[in-house]
């Protein structure tokens, strides 16, 4: 009983102390790598080529100030109540996986590959979910551009990821990318085309929601997600944030790819 008491203190103490020590950002600073590394992953890609530290990614690589009036905007996408509301979405995604999984196996017994499945619903549910964008019909096998981008892109991010580093140290952020393009190396050129085309798409998306917003909800209704993907939560709330608190357009990129 003594030991299952003492466990239980040290297990309180230890999340207590890791409050009080996570909570301020300017206490715990995230090492430089990491933040990189993260800005890579999750927020603008085309990092790897430029590694400019002023261009802000996402929130998880974030820091501080800026982390907090990021943080302020997106708690509220997040909420039980909006999510809420994108469950019709998740259960028509769902129903399409369905109908899609029935035509293969109709003819008779087939081997279907759910792994492959898996993964195209799981793109389809960010995108709706997400952006209020379609990467795949999942019914029809057509090609999506920003679809086949975003598939190979964290294995091919991968290879190239290790030698952030020592890039960072020894070459000019200006000189990234033309060496990027002049080095003949062919995942190197891939990784380029790929974060070229997230960059491209990402832009295209988020002019096309401004443009809608902009216009009215009835257009927003119209679209993919219906004006309740996260995207588009994230733009109004940041129109109609004060001034101080608003996100720049890169930003708001950043959290897009």
């Amino acid at each position: 009983m003594f030991s299952t008491l003492l466990q239980a203190v040290l297990i309180c103490t230890s999340t207590w102390i890791l409050w009080k020590f996570f909570r301020h950002a300017v206490i715990f600073e995230e090492a430089k790598w990491f933040t990189r590394c993260v800005a890579v992953l999750e927020g603008n890609a085309h990092h790897l080529m430029r590694y400019a530290s002023g261009d802000l990614g996402p929130l998880a690589a974030s820091r501080c100030e800026h982390h907090r009036k990021q943080r302020k905007l997106l708690n509220p996408v997040f909420s039980i109540n909006h999510m809420r509301h994108m469950m019709p979405t998740f259960y028509k995604v769902t129903y399409k996986l369905q109908e899609a999984i029935e035509q293969r196996v109709r003819g008779g017994p087939t081997e279907v590959n759910m792994v492959m499945w898996m993964g195209r619903t799981a793109l389809e549910l960010i995108g709706q979910a997400g952006l209020g964008y379609s990467f795949d019909k999942l019914t029809e096998e057509t090609p999506n551009e920003l679809g086949d981008a975003l598939k190979p892109a964290l294995a091919t991010l991968g290879v190239f990821l290790q030698f952030l580093p020592l890039a960072e140290a020894v070459i000019p952020d200006r000189w990234l990318a033309p060496l990027g393009r002049a080095v003949p190396i062919p995942g190197l050129r891939d990784l380029m085309r790929i974060t070229q085309t997230l960059d491209g798409k990402s832009r295209e998306i988020f002019a096309k929601k401004k443009a809608a917003l902009l216009t009215g909800d009835e257009v927003l209704a119209m679209q993919v997600g219906e004006g309740r993907d996260i995207m588009s939560v994230l733009l109004r709330a940041n129109m109609a944030a004060a001034e101080g608190d608003r996100l720049e357009e890169k930003e708001l990129l950043g959290q897009m790819s």
